[in-house]
């Protein structure tokens, strides 16, 4: 089997939404070659197919068969965000002690805003220079009564565009 061809095909036919013919290209080298990034690809697909029990299975198969690989770690954090916060921070953790990549540190403080730890978010955040990172820092200046703060960063977080802050959840959000 030509590894170099399968690859591009299978990520040709992700990138255009075809992802029953990439996860059963997937299956054929998995079986082939069961490595910790074939099951963490093949995790993803099966998000995108909204597979989310089979999806955990293969990531929580990627994290044992590699546990140097952030991906696994950090996509079964993404996944258990809501479903379970606790799991998450766990995953997130180990994928932090492995790399310190800035959507980790964005995740990592999504779920301590989550808890009320703004103080925590602040610090986790303060180095990262991007929308969201600036949102977040908005809202945990907001929350802790930080006004002017507050607005300095949403205001630098729109200045990258992001349209995406909720008005109604800054009227509203806890303090």
């Amino acid at each position: 089997m030509d590894f170099e061809k399968s690859y591009k095909k299978i990520n040709d036919n992700f990138l255009k939404g075809n992802y029953r013919e990439t996860f059963k290209d997937l299956i054929k080298i998995y079986k082939l070659n069961n490595k910790s990034d074939i099951s963490n690809k093949i995790g993803v697909v099966l998000l995108k197919l909204n597979k989310k029990k089979f999806a955990r299975k293969f990531f929580e198969i990627s994290a044992k068969e590699d546990n140097n690989n952030f991906k696994p770690f950090f996509n079964l954090a993404n996944l258990l965000k809501k479903s379970e916060p606790n799991l998450s921070e766990k995953y997130i953790n180990l994928a932090l002690k492995i790399e310190n990549k800035p959507e980790a540190r964005i995740l990592k403080s999504h779920l301590l805003i989550n808890r009320y730890q703004y103080i925590a978010a602040i610090e986790l955040l303060e180095k990262l220079k991007s929308a969201e990172s600036f949102y977040l820092l908005g809202l945990s200046h907001l929350a802790l009564g930080n006004d002017t703060k507050s607005k300095s960063y949403f205001d630098e977080s729109i200045k990258f565009k992001n349209n995406q802050i909720n008005f109604l959840n800054l009227n509203t959000f806890p303090r």
